[in-house]
């Protein structure tokens, strides 16, 4: 519970940092994708909302929710995401952050990192694919699951 309430005063303290500044770029979109867990297969589909430039330029905050179909399971999680330019309309990124991961009767706390690129395909969408992992622990032992997705982004026009 106390790792649900810093998560969210975390996302609270960043995203007012953000506004803050002024009107901030912001986006939203959504994914699908496969994780591994103990020799399974998982399909997340995820909801991110993100702010851009908090900050300092380039320095993102994106929260995200996902609900695992396989299985159940919802999972949410904030992070901190650094763009980098790879060329015209083509952007890297890489970052990480905390998450909790609920389903089975059992809550699990966890730290994720990720990297990825994003096309642009259209003026203020982007087409992103991403590599993911996040560590979990529940009680004495750890969980270990690495992942990939695809999806979409709509950066809301200021």
């Amino acid at each position: 519970m106390k790792t649900i309430l810093r998560t969210l005063v975390l996302a609270t303290v960043l995203g007012g940092a953000a506004l803050a500044q002024g009107t901030p770029s912001m986006y939203v979109g959504g994914s699908f994708g496969v994780v591994f867990v103990a020799g399974f297969a998982g399909v997340p589909v995820t909801a991110q909302f993100g702010v851009e430039d908090v900050g300092v330029p380039g320095l993102d905050v994106r929260g995200s929710a996902s609900y695992y179909v396989t299985g159940g399971g919802f999972e949410i999680g904030v992070d901190g995401i650094y763009n980098f330019p790879i060329q015209e309309g083509f952007t890297g990124y890489a970052g990480g952050g905390p998450r909790v991961l609920i389903g089975g009767g059992a809550v699990g706390f966890g730290l994720g990192l990720l990297g990825g690129a994003e096309f642009e395909v259209a003026p203020f969408v982007g087409l992103f694919g991403e590599v993911n992992t996040n560590v979990y622990f529940a009680g004495p032992l750890g969980l270990f699951v690495p992942g990939l997705k695809v999806g979409a982004n709509y950066h809301i026009p200021q």
